[in-house]
């Protein structure tokens, strides 16, 4: 799970399955999870030309079943 860097603020309804149990961090939401994404792999520093969410699942999905990343279940 990604999370913020921040807790949800008071008042704020928060489903507990958004919030880490460890930190109390509130996950990343799609849409800051695609920007974060585009903005770290963008070619040249240009918006818009960085990885997508489905490319970077399919990528790591590629890396599990090759073995070169290891899949570690949280919850284990």
């Amino acid at each position: 799970m990604f999370v913020t860097h921040r807790k949800p603020s008071p008042g704020k309804v928060v489903s507990p399955r958004d919030v880490c149990p460890d930190t109390g961090l509130v996950r990343l939401s799609y849409g800051q999870a695609r920007a974060l994404l585009d903005a770290h792999t963008a070619v040249g520093g240009v918006a818009g030309t960085g990885w997508d969410l489905h490319e970077y699942r399919h990528f790591v999905s590629n890396l599990i079943l090759s073995g070169i990343l290891e899949f570690r279940d949280a919850a284990a």
